[in-house]
């Protein structure tokens, strides 16, 4: 294996991580969990070693991007609220 395939298998691997991770992340939302719980979890079904070796980031990184996708996954499942119900204000919407 050349060190270019090595790379990308690696690379190939770090993104099928992410993946799983948002996925699970994602079910347990859905599923009721809290973000923080949700992301608990999903964190539990890798090492954090793992994650910092194979991705080349720190771990805070990776939890920034967690934060993102829930701010993300909070907008669209608003929106979609929103608009289905026509709310003209979803913040009194629990």
């Amino acid at each position: 294996m050349t060190p270019y395939e090595f790379e990308s298998a690696k690379r190939q691997d770090s993104e099928n991580f992410l993946e799983r991770i948002f996925a699970y992340c994602d079910e347990q939302v859905f599923k009721g969990e809290e973000r923080k719980v949700a992301f608990e979890l999903a964190m539990k079904c890798e090492a954090k070693t793992w994650v910092q070796s194979h991705l080349g980031k720190s771990f805070e990184m990776i939890v920034e991007a967690f934060k993102m996708r829930f701010v993300l996954l909070d907008m669209i499942i608003r929106n979609t609220i929103k608009h289905t119900f026509h709310i003209k204000d979803i913040r009194n919407v629990s």
